[in-house]
Parts: structure tokens; sequence; C-alpha cells
């Protein structure tokens, strides 16, 4: 793809129309950075409206000391530094390359008389604003997320950013060190070990030299949810898949169905809705008396973006099947053979 179109794949400058975007390859030569490479650093004067136009970079606050937190992660087509440009301001962040990123910058002045001349480019800037806003505004949950879900969507972040078909097969992968991760979130790297080897054990991620392939983004999804996608932004992402827009719930719970079981278990249906935890102990959601079956076994919820359901196997000891594989966490579907001990269920999802 030539750099011509590379202009032409960012809705600003496309809807100047391509001769805009001829005309700006030879007005404003776009330089490449390399991989963490730090492009912009905090205080900087922003006099220049930066266009990525290919690779990906991170925003981040740094202190005197050091550290460092990440704050975005941005992928072309994109632009940045654009709030301290039309306030007259210095740069509020530092701007470093994730990937190898190629970045043109457009003088105040010059990029002024662009919005002034092209009425639709300047309503194709208002719409990624008020889109970067939407993003900047779920990022400010993180600071009630727990740890675990804070590590999951930066794995997932990054996975959407980096270079494509970074992977294993078709797994996704990020090359990001318990280091970055830590340094990124503004965390303790031991507090980052930990989390990382549960992941490891229940096979959501796994080591492969000095990357992090995402074996289950499906788990790391479920446990992101409050905060998914906080990070990731590029013009014209699609806020139907990123947890920005409206949720649509299209489940009103569901049952399960005794197929088979002790003479003890007279369970013809159990009814749900959010949540239901299975088990002897008394504490349940739903007391399933027989020895076959741990005292809190699962646990069925619902996912908190959009209607699927999941289950979660809550005992070590004793295993939870799905269609006959061992889980320890699935999504589910209608029709699935849950087995729980000696007690075969099926699941019953009811819909709008």
């Amino acid at each position: 793809m030539n750099e011509a179109e590379l202009w032409l794949n960012n809705p600003i400058f496309a809807s100047a129309g391509p001769a805009l975007c001829e005309a700006l390859v030879e007005r404003y030569p776009a330089r490449r950075h390399a991989a963490g490479e730090k492009i912009v650093a905090a205080g900087e004067p922003g006099t220049h409206l930066h266009v990525l136009l290919e690779g990906a970079v991170r925003v981040y606050h740094q202190n005197p000391d050091g550290l460092e937190i990440t704050v975005k992660l941005l992928r072309a087509p994109v632009v940045y530094g654009d709030i301290e440009l039309f306030h007259e301001l210095p740069f509020l962040e530092c701007v470093g390359a994730i990937d190898e990123a190629l970045v043109a910058r457009i003088p105040r002045d010059e990029y002024d008389a662009l919005l002034d001349r092209y009425p639709a480019a300047m309503r194709a800037h208002l719409h990624h604003l008020s889109a970067a806003f939407c993003v900047s505004a779920r990022n400010e949950q993180q600071l009630f997320a727990s740890l675990d879900r804070r590590i999951a969507n930066l794995l997932l972040a990054y996975a959407k950013v980096a270079a494509p078909g970074r992977g294993f097969g078709d797994r996704p992968a990020v090359t990001l060190s318990q280091a970055a991760i830590a340094q990124s979130l503004g965390v303790a790297k031991r507090s980052v070990a930990g989390v990382l080897a549960e992941l490891v054990k229940d096979g959501v991620v796994r080591k492969r030299g000095e990357a992090l392939v995402l074996d289950r983004p499906e788990v790391l999804e479920q446990l992101a949810a409050p905060i998914l996608d906080s990070l990731p932004y590029w013009i014209g992402m699609p806020f139907a898949s990123s947890g920005v827009g409206p949720v649509t719930d299209t489940s009103q719970g569901g049952l399960l169905e005794l197929l088979a079981g002790p003479a003890s278990i007279a369970i013809p249906r159990i009814g749900f809705d959010r949540e239901l935890v299975l088990g002897s102990d008394a504490s349940c959601g739903y007391v399933l008396d027989d020895v076959s079956v741990a005292p809190r076994h699962c646990r069925i919820f619902r996912s908190a973006r959009g209607g699927r359901y999941w289950i979660q196997a809550l005992s070590s000891k004793i295993p939870t099947r799905v269609n006959g594989e061992v889980i320890t966490r699935a999504v589910l579907h209608d029709g699935d053979t849950l087995v729980l001990g000696e007690i075969r269920l099926r699941l019953r999802l009811l819909s709008r």
C-alpha cells in the first residue's frame, strides 16, 4: 500500500478526497519510528497534529522515577495530539511505538485551514473525538478493577493493536514481559507473576519464548468484561463489539433438566437467571445433596456483556464436565450436557 492510500485509510483525510491525500504525502513526509522508540515526551510543544499512518503506539504517563503507566493503545488509522493542538497546550502524555510506526505531522495553522476548507473532514474529526472520549471514559473504570481483570484487558488490547498476523496458529500472541505488564499497570512485578501463573495453570495463556500466547481469549474476555476495550482505539473502531456501546441482552435465563442421578436427587428442573452456584453445601443456590458432588461444585453465570452464559468449575477434586469434556471455564450453549459427579443435567437456554 502506497503512502497516499494510507492517508485515505483515515476517514478524516478521506473526507477531503484523494487529491488532497496525494498532496499530503508531499507536504508532510512521514517518518518511521522503531518499535520501543519514544515519539513524544510529555511537556513537548503541541504544535503539530500527529497522524499515525501505519503501526501502533502506546500513550503513557511517566513520573520522574521512570515509572510508566499505559493509558491508551492506538492503532492506525488514528490521529493524536489534537487536544493539545486545539488548546495550544504542551503534550500531556508520552507516546511510544509498539510496532514500527509511520507518523506524519501537520502544523497547527495548516490543519486548522484544512478543517475550515473541508467541512466533511471537520465532521469526521468531531466523530473521532467523541469516540476517543468514550474509550477514555471507559478507561476510568480500571480504577475499580481487580488486577487479574486489568491484566486480561491489557493482553487483549495488545493483541488487537499489534501487527497483523502476530500469533501462533489461530491463537493471538503478545510480546510482553512480566516487568512490562507491571510497569504498564503501575503494580508490583510479583503481583503480575502470581496472576500470570494462575492463567498459565488454567490453560488460558502459555509462554512461548518471549511471547504470551492467548490460548483461550474468550476466558480473558469474560474476566475483563467490566473494562473490556478501555485501552485500544483506532478511527472506525466498531463500538458494537468494543464494549463501549449499549449492551444488548438476548437472554432471560435458563433451565437445567435432570437426565440421570442418584435416587436422592429429585429435581426435574432447576431455573436460573443471572447466576447459579451448584453443590452439596447449604450455601449454594441449589443444593445437590449427594456425596459425588463437591460442596461448591460449579457456577453458571451470565456474561456482563451480552447474553452468553458461562460455567466455571469451583472444585479441583471432583471434575465438572460439559459434553463429556472436563472444563475449568467454558461458554454454554443450548442443549449442552453437564455432568457433576454422578448427576447428568441438560441445559436449556431461554430467549426473549
